[in-house]
């Protein structure tokens, strides 16, 4: 007589865990649905912002700038569009007095370029900050010339067509050009919103 409860019991094990089982799989086919579209849902969003990133990082601009001694028919500082993306210019301040009077001082035509808020540069694409007749610097002169132009200190500041903003200055060091404020910065510091978009 006692094995007979232990068989029942058993058997009653049996059947609550054939009816638990039961219930999950209906739970399982009724939210299975709902689960798949989610996920589907978060691989959709993932793919769209992993594909905007993408295009957003291919089509940074940059501007570099560059002292021009030997090629071409002028000497000076020319701003280059050296990214992979159309800029348009937010801001630009020419440079100081000091450092137009200084070439200036060597008696040839200079040169200095004005440019607008709004105007777009494409990639390639020049702007000189200032420049003079090439050829026409003394030979004694080139040294201090070259100081000059490494003192001339126009500051830009640019903008992607995606909206975001970086500042350039023309001076190596100028502490008005922060780290924080070029184009790889961002691109090599991610915040969690760039790693987002």
């Amino acid at each position: 007589m006692t094995e007979e409860p232990k068989r029942c019991s058993a058997e009653g094990t049996r059947q609550v865990e054939h009816v638990k089982l039961a219930r999950l799989r209906q739970y399982f086919r009724d939210h299975a649905a709902i689960g798949i579209s989610a996920l589907a849902l978060l691989l959709t969003v993932y793919t769209v912002l992993a594909t905007h990133k993408q295009e957003r990082l291919s089509a940074l601009p940059e501007i570099t700038f560059y002292r021009n001694l030997e090629n071409g028919q002028f000497t000076g500082v020319y701003a280059e569009n050296a990214g992979a993306g159309a800029l348009a210019i937010k801001s630009y301040a020419p440079p100081n007095e000091a450092s137009i009077k200084a070439l200036a001082s060597y008696n040839l035509p200079l040169q200095i370029g004005t440019i607008q808020t709004g105007f777009f540069m494409r990639p390639s694409e020049i702007f000189w900050v200032v420049r003079l007749p090439k050829g026409q610097i003394k030979a004694e002169d080139t040294k201090q010339f070259y100081a000059d132009l490494l003192n001339v200190d126009a500051i830009f500041e640019y903008c992607s067509v995606y909206g975001e903003c970086w500042k350039a200055c023309s001076k190596p060091g100028d502490p008005r050009c922060r780290e924080q404020d070029k184009v790889y910065y961002r691109v090599f510091n991610p915040t969690i919103w760039d790693n987002l978009f």
